[in-house]
């Protein structure tokens, strides 16, 4: 889905490969596939990937995440959105420690509601309070060479 999504691969291209190789198999379930038969499907992904892309797929989790973000943003995501609980993606990220996730939505217009403003987590990503050690809070830099134009 990721890479259909944020990469512009085609989604039937994968659902077509996992049907061929089911049918290879003999199987009709995923369960039923051997753990080489999915690593083997997981190669071919890839390869799909890099066919489609000319790019490696990304296997850094963040830069999936920094890329899905940005996509979902790119597409009209309402940056300032709350949940039922009045919370926005910008609070959340600051609260899981997400710093660079933080600086994409402040780039694209997020601000904090009132509430926000007095989140312990949210004022250390400000920079308003001490900032978090090292090992409690690790830097993800933004790389623009990482992202899609």
């Amino acid at each position: 889905m990721f890479a259909g999504v944020a990469l512009g691969v085609p989604r039937k291209q994968f659902e077509q490969a996992l049907v061929r190789k089911k049918v290879e198999a003999g199987v009709e379930q995923d369960a039923d596939r051997s753990v080489a038969a999915l690593q083997e499907l997981v190669v071919h992904y890839r390869e799909l990937v890099l066919a489609g892309t000319s790019e490696e797929f990304p296997a850094d989790p963040r830069n999936q995440l920094r890329r899905g973000i940005l996509v979902l943003l790119e597409k009209g995501a309402a940056v300032n959105q709350t949940d039922k609980d009045g919370t926005t993606a910008l609070l959340l990220a600051a609260d899981h420690g997400h710093r660079d996730v933080v600086e994409i939505l402040r780039k694209s217009g997020a601000v904090s509601n009132k509430n926000e403003n007095t989140s312990p987590a949210f004022r250390r990503v400000e920079g308003v309070d001490e900032v978090l050690p090292e090992h409690l809070f690790p830097k993800y830099p933004l790389l623009s060479a990482d992202l899609p134009e």
